[in-house]
C-alpha cells in the first residue's frame, strides 16, 4: 500500500513539475517577445536619428560623420543611376514635374498636368526620319520565267459561308478606365489630368 503511495506522490510531484516548467516557458517567451518588440522600436528610432542626421549634416565637410555621409550618398547616387538604367530599358518615362510614372505616348502627366515632351525619333541609316516623309519602297518584280498565278475558283456544290453572329455577352469594358470629356481618350481612372490633352478631370 505504500508503494502505490509513494508512486502516486512521485507522479504528481512530476505533474507539478511540468506543469511549473510549462508555465515558466510560456512566461518567458511572452517576456522574450516583449524584449524583441523593444529591441525593434530601438533599431527603428536609431535608423531614423541617423537619417535625420545624414540630411541635416549630408553638406558639411568637417562633421564627425562625413566619411560615413560620403559613402550613404554615394550608395544613394548609384542606386539612381541604377533605377534610371531600369526604367530605360523597360520603356519608362517619368514626370519632370512630379516624378509620377507616365503611360506610354502621354503628353501630359495624368498626376499633375505638365506638359511631357517626347523622346527624339530614333535616326534610321544615319538619317532622321520624319513622319510623313517615308522612303517609298520599290515594289518586287517578278522574276521572268515566274509562272502566272491562275485564280481559284470555287466549287459549284461548296456550301456558302454563314455569315457569323455576334456573341451574346460580349467583353465588358475595363473597369479601371474612364474617358476624357475633352478629347474622348480613353485613360486610366486614377488620373487626375488627361495624358493626351491635359484636360483637368
Amino acid at each position: 500500500m505504500a508503494f502505490f503511495e509513494q508512486l502516486g506522490k512521485k507522479i504528481n510531484d512530476a505533474s507539478d513539475s511540468l506543469k511549473q516548467k510549462t508555465q515558466t516557458f510560456t512566461e518567458v517567451n511572452s517576456l522574450e517577445k516583449q524584449v524583441n518588440a523593444n529591441q525593434s522600436v530601438v533599431q527603428n528610432m536609431y535608423t531614423e536619428i541617423g537619417r535625420a542626421y545624414y540630411e541635416a549634416h549630408k553638406g558639411d565637410a568637417e562633421n564627425a560623420y562625413a566619411d560615413q555621409c560620403r559613402v550613404i550618398t554615394d550608395a544613394l547616387n548609384q542606386i539612381a543611376q541604377l533605377q534610371d538604367q531600369i526604367r530605360m530599358k523597360k520603356g519608362i518615362q517619368l514626370c519632370p514635374n512630379c516624378g509620377a510614372q507616365l503611360a506610354p505616348g502621354s503628353m501630359f502627366c495624368a498626376g499633375c498636368g505638365a506638359q511631357v515632351a517626347q523622346p527624339a525619333p530614333q535616326p534610321t541609316n544615319g538619317m532622321m526620319q520624319q513622319p510623313g516623309n517615308a522612303v517609298p519602297q520599290t515594289p518586287v518584280q517578278p522574276t521572268g520565267n515566274a509562272g502566272v498565278q491562275t485564280p481559284v475558283q470555287p466549287a459549284d456544290n461548296a456550301a456558302p459561308q454563314a455569315p457569323e453572329q455576334p456573341a451574346d455577352n460580349p467583353a465588358p469594358q475595363m473597369q479601371n478606365t474612364r474617358f476624357c470629356g475633352q478629347c474622348g481618350s480613353q485613360i486610366p481612372a486614377d488620373s487626375a489630368f488627361c495624358p493626351v490633352c491635359g484636360q483637368r478631370i
